[in-house]
């Protein structure tokens, strides 16, 4: 997916499925350059001040998921700031958040047969969608660290324009205190657009740079 801030790319996330001694690995990268932007913050900063990457490797056996990993760091190649190690124990799901030189330890509702999906942070998402559902979702805040809970709604459905065709989608709009994101998810299950802030997230064909090609 491409990432655009204010209508300018400033970035990518780039995901992978595969199979491997029996199961699903779901990895997902994403790297952004806010110095790309037109915001005076970049003019200020320079590059490498505004520069992020995040990774995100789940391991999943039979449709359920045994663990993952959540790291971000301030640019690739880095050490990572923050540290999420997720482990369904039962009907939670138990949170190691490692910060600097802080760990704890975070336990939250779970069911471990949803599968997780997103762009600039993984969202649980039901499997058959209807207009008019509701769920919580719990999140880590990757600059805090900080355990959030917002609660998600299918408002209606769209089409979204991808690669020139209009692709009927889901709306889900997604609530925590004053900040709201929307996520557009078509009939497969799959996010094709997403907005946070002022940033979009929006499906693309496979990426011709070659650095985007293998940065999994």
């Amino acid at each position: 997916m491409g990432v655009y801030l204010k209508d300018k790319r400033i970035g990518f996330s780039l995901s992978r499925l595969r199979m491997l001694s029996g199961e699903l690995r779901m990895e997902s990268r994403t790297n952004l350059r806010f110095s790309l932007s037109d915001s005076p913050a970049a003019s200020a900063l320079g590059t490498e001040a505004l520069d992020m990457s995040s990774h995100f490797e789940a391991r999943v056996r039979d449709g359920e998921l045994l663990e993952f990993r959540a790291t971000v760091a301030a640019k690739p190649g880095t050490a990572p700031f923050l540290t999420v190690d997720g482990l369904p124990i039962g009907n939670t799901l138990q949170l190691k958040i490692r910060q600097g030189d802080n760990t704890r330890i975070e336990t939250v509702p779970f069911n471990a047969r949803r599968l997780v999906s997103g762009g600039f942070g993984q969202a649980v998402v039901p499997r058959a969608l209807q207009v008019g559902m509701r769920w919580p979702i719990s999140s880590v805040n990757p600059f805090t660290g900080n355990l959030q809970i917002s609660r998600a709604e299918v408002v209606g459905m769209e089409d979204v324009i991808l690669d020139g065709n209009p692709v009927p989608a889901y709306v889900i709009e997604m609530r925590q205190g004053s900040n709201k994101m929307k996520m557009w998810v078509d009939d497969d299950g799959v996010v094709v657009k997403q907005t946070l802030f002022n940033f979009t997230f929006i499906r693309e064909p496979a990426p011709a740079d070659a650095l985007e090609r293998t940065s999994l």
